[in-house]
Formats: structure tokens, sequence, C-alpha cells
């Protein structure tokens, strides 16, 4: 990319990563977009409020008669899951049970959905 002389870089759903931190050190200007940048909260993002989105979810479900909460999430290495993960909790108070968050190893979302759809049936 440097060779091509970029004004700045954009970048879609950035993680944590070597790459990530030599890119940031050598001054290009970088925007993040959907997720922050990794370990500097006030680098350039364009995105929605993550925290907030976690939050609409859980009391949409409350206002619409919800008696149980469960949730399931991917890896929390992502600003966007774990600020989700965040709000929803924070809605939900009470109503969601440690146990009724729940996550699976992988990067695959179908498998880790699967994996707690499973949890959560057996414990029902």
């Amino acid at each position: 990319m440097r060779a091509l002389s970029p004004r700045a870089l954009v970048l879609l759903g950035a993680v944590a990563s070597p790459g990530l931190v030599a890119l940031r050190a050598g001054g290009e200007p970088v925007l993040f977009v959907a997720r922050r940048c990794p370990g500097q909260s006030t680098a350039p993002f364009i995105g929605i409020d993550d925290h907030q989105a976690g939050r609409d979810v859980a009391q949409r479900l409350l206002a619409g008669g919800a008696q149980r909460l469960a949730v399931v999430h991917g890896p929390l290495f992502s600003s966007a899951t774990a600020e989700r993960l965040a709000g929803f909790r924070a809605a939900a108070g009470e109503r969601l049970a440690s146990a009724d968050v729940l996550s699976a190893p992988g990067l695959d979302h179908f498998a880790i959905g699967a994996t707690a759809a499973q949890t959560l049936v057996r414990a029902k």
C-alpha cells in the first residue's frame, strides 16, 4: 500500500496484530471503521455506538415481555463485540444470569452459536 503513496488508509474491522502496531508507528493517517483501533480508543473512528446498540437489544427484548435472557457472543478481542455485550448486560441487569452469557472457543460464529444453544437447551 505504501508504494501507492495513499493519503490515508481505511481499515474495516481491525484487530490487534504486529502489523497494525507497525502501521500505526509508521505515522500514516489511518481511519478505523466498524471497530475502534485496538489499544487506542482515541484513533479516528467511524461506526455506531456499540454499547448503546447492546442496550437497545436488551431493552427491546424486555419491553416485548422476555422473561429470561441469554446472550451468545464471539471472541471479545473485537471492540464491537465487547461493547455490545457490555451494553446488553447493563440494560438486562439481574434478568441476565452469568450462566446465560455464553461463548465458545474459535472464530466460527456458527459453531459458537451451536455450542452455546446446546448448553442453553441442556440447562433448561
